[in-house]
């Protein structure tokens, strides 16, 4: 039996289609694969940009590079044809179907300049002023908002030529291309053939760009087999090198473009992550959207890194952050929430107050005692640790309490788990020393902290009257710790009928797994009233996103079935807010990172 693979000329669809043709020649009782090289408009128009070159036949500039090849299948000339899955239009031909995704190949973004002109240690590598090349509106867009100290030159031709432009006089200083495109041509070894490449090769610094900083394009990195739908024997054997991960990847990330209904011109990057070992949150989203997208109703650029179980539904909520704002419900401490609406007086913000602090007073007499008994055992070589705003407060008010003496030998050096408890500290305390942050707003990474920074020999926690067991056991026997469980966490009712009264189109915003579990208490409690006994499968079908303050809470959200959306980039909930609004970006990550 013979197959024949239909593929593009360019050196790298050629490797593309080796590779493919390799696979199937390593299966048992393997075909024989006859390779044809079939033009596209994409090769035959090389002197203008992809958008002019897309209007001069009137179609999407990604059916520049695979019309041609689904004529011939649909011809019979070939029995199926070898893509780059980025290039691929959203719908096919009728007729035709992508039949199989192999393993997919590296999927970020690399830097390629001559190693002469590097001037920095991070991205972008070369100095201020330089020029960098590339033909892509993604690329181009994270480049400007990243770096708009470089300057931005158009550049087309397929790889070895691109590589080749650095070294003429007025080519760009750098380029960018995709990784899997340029690791498929070594391991074809075309620069080996080509005496000129092979020379600048050895020349060149290649650097990767973590791409939940530098989102890819949609599905780059990855290959589309196609072939027709009603070919049952080619399908059999392209079933075989099938990878379902890498479709799983693909398909997040092309539903994403789908709904934003962009072609090649859209500055849309987006990497997806799958962790098949969770079945509440397995898709991890990182996408960017260029300002000059239509629909970027900010007009600027943004980043966002989302959560989900289900690819489509992902998508769509991405899809719809990017284009519009949806209403806020802030659940939680009572004080805090009032603050955050009071500083945001035109957002659309719900508020539900389910929990409430209060000092526990009754505490403060005995835990004076063991206040000076630690203060004479440390000799001012401690350090205080504070997990929240209201800990400080409570804090505050216990030090009114206490002798003169004790007050002037409490330690000024602090750990806290956030920004908003931090800016308690220094209110609270202004000759206090903040030496430690929480990095994710947990107790367990303050306390990883604590240790990496050189653990003090004592430690006093600001406490509630529960909670943030994990921070309590990792520095357990390791230092000499002093527990003040100074205030407690009481829960609220909600409102009769609140939860029916909301609206579909909704992010929920969680601060604390205290939080969590008040809230789907209530919501199980009126719904019980109501007669709702399918309340938590209604709740999963409507639009509303959970979403959590930081690990922790994240964490309490997934215990209950439900995905954490999205989680503050730092343990601040009016970040959070901002970020869910459009009001503030979150970069997934910084290059100098």
């Amino acid at each position: 039996m013979k197959l024949v693979l239909g593929t593009r000329g360019s050196d790298l669809a050629l490797a593309q289609s080796r590779r493919v043709a390799a696979l199937l020649s390593a299966l048992p009782e393997a075909p024989e694969v006859e390779i044809r090289i079939i033009q596209t408009s994409g090769d035959r128009i090389i002197d203008r940009s992809l958008a002019a070159a897309a209007e001069m036949i009137g179609g999407d500039a990604k059916g520049l590079f695979t019309k041609e090849l689904e004529d011939a299948l649909l011809s019979g000339a070939i029995d199926f044809a070898v893509h780059s899955y980025k290039d691929m239009p959203s719908l096919q031909p009728p007729g035709l179907s992508i039949r199989s995704v192999p393993e997919r190949s590296y999927c970020e973004d690399v830097i390629v300049f001559l190693a002469s002109k590097a001037a920095r240690g991070v991205a972008p590598f070369v100095a201020a002023g330089a020029t960098l090349g590339s033909s892509s509106a993604r690329r181009r867009a994270l480049v400007q908002s990243y770096f708009p100290d470089l300057k931005l030159v158009d550049l087309r031709g397929n790889v070895p030529t691109r590589i080749k432009k650095l070294t003429h006089a007025d080519g760009p200083d750098a380029i960018l291309l995709a990784r899997a495109g340029l690791e498929r041509l070594r391991a074809v070894g075309l620069f080996e053939r080509d005496p000129e490449l092979q020379d600048i090769f050895q020349q060149l610094r290649i650097e990767s760009l973590d791409p939940r900083a530098m989102p890819p394009a949609p599905a780059q990195g990855a290959l589309a087999i196609e072939c027709r739908s009603a070919d049952r024997s080619t399908q059999s054997w392209l079933d075989r090198i099938h990878n379902a991960a890498a479709l799983q990847s693909v398909e997040l990330e092309r539903a994403l473009l789908a709904r934003l209904e962009g072609g090649c011109h859209l500055p849309l990057g987006a990497h997806a992550r799958i962790d098949g070992g969770s079945s509440v949150q397995p898709l991890q989203l990182f996408a960017f959207l260029g300002a000059e997208a239509a629909d970027n109703r900010l007009r600027r650029s943004r980043w966002i890194n989302r959560g989900g179980r289900h690819a489509t539904d992902l998508a769509t909520a991405v899809a719809a952050e990017f284009r519009e704002t949806r209403p806020l419900l802030l659940t939680g401490k009572r004080q805090r929430i009032a603050e955050i609406q009071a500083a945001r007086p035109g957002a659309s913000i719900l508020a539900l107050p389910l929990l409430e602090t209060a000092p526990l007073r009754e505490n403060f007499r005995p835990l004076q005692t063991e206040l000076s008994d630690w203060l004479s055992a440390i000799g001012g070589e401690g350090m205080l640790a504070a997990f929240s705003a209201s800990g400080v407060e409570a804090f505050a008010e216990f030090c009114s309490t206490i002798d003169a003496a004790s007050l002037a030998a409490l330690p000024q050096r602090w750990a806290v788990v956030g920004a908003h408890t931090e800016a308690a500290v220094a209110q609270r305390f202004p000759k206090a020393h903040i030496v430690v942050r929480s990095p994710d707003g947990s107790g367990r990474a303050l306390a990883s902290e604590l240790l990496k920074s050189g653990l003090p020999p004592s430690v006093l926690a600001l406490s509630a009257e529960r909670g943030r067991e994990d921070f309590y056991q990792l520095l357990q026997d390791k230092t000499q710790m002093l527990r003040l469980r100074l205030y407690e966490t009481r829960s609220v009712e909600a409102p009769e009928h609140f939860f029916q009264s909301l609206p579909e189109q909704l992010h929920v915003l969680f601060g604390s797994p205290s939080a969590v579990k008040a809230y789907f208490e209530a919501e199980e409690r009126q719904a019980a009233a109501e007669g709702r006994s399918d309340w938590l499968q209604a709740y999963l079908r409507q639009h509303r996103t959970c979403n959590a303050i930081g690990p922790t809470t994240a964490a309490a959200l997934r215990e209950r079935g439900l995905p954490c959306y999205a989680q503050a980039a730092e343990a601040d909930y009016a970040m959070l807010c901002d970020e869910l609004s459009g009001a503030l970006d979150s970069r997934p990550v910084s290059f100098e990172d």
